[in-house]
């Protein structure tokens, strides 16, 4: 997502297309940790409900925001996470039917969620 997108998200409260997330789902990369699962679920919740929204456009998950009183402020900082396209699309595929793609640079939907 670039900066010009981002900044256009934050002045709209959320709705169909727009999704505010306080923080990415803590321990989603963390090899071996108990709670890995369970953040990677909660990521798959997430996806899945945004795929499912009455909407035509791309859907957008944007962490990192809480929607406060209509107004979008800064939560926390985004932990270094390791993704890649591979990784996203397996875990989709898995879990999600019709699978969903991983970001890409001109994907737009999900591209926008890792910013």
């Amino acid at each position: 997502m670039n900066e010009a997108l981002l900044d256009h998200l934050l002045t709209h409260p959320e709705n169909y297309d727009v999704e505010f997330k306080r923080q990415f789902p803590e321990h989603f990369s963390t090899r071996g940790h108990e709670r890995q699962d369970y953040a990677r679920a909660e990521l798959i919740r997430d996806v899945a409900g945004m795929a499912n929204a009455h909407s035509n456009g791309p859907g957008y998950l944007v962490y990192g925001v809480q929607d406060r009183g209509g107004e979008r402020v800064p939560f926390a900082a985004l932990p270094e996470i390791s993704l890649d396209d591979a990784m996203l699309d397996q875990l989709l595929a898995r879990y999600l039917d019709p699978a969903l793609r991983s970001p890409t640079a001109n994907s737009g939907v999900m591209a926008s969620w890792w910013a």
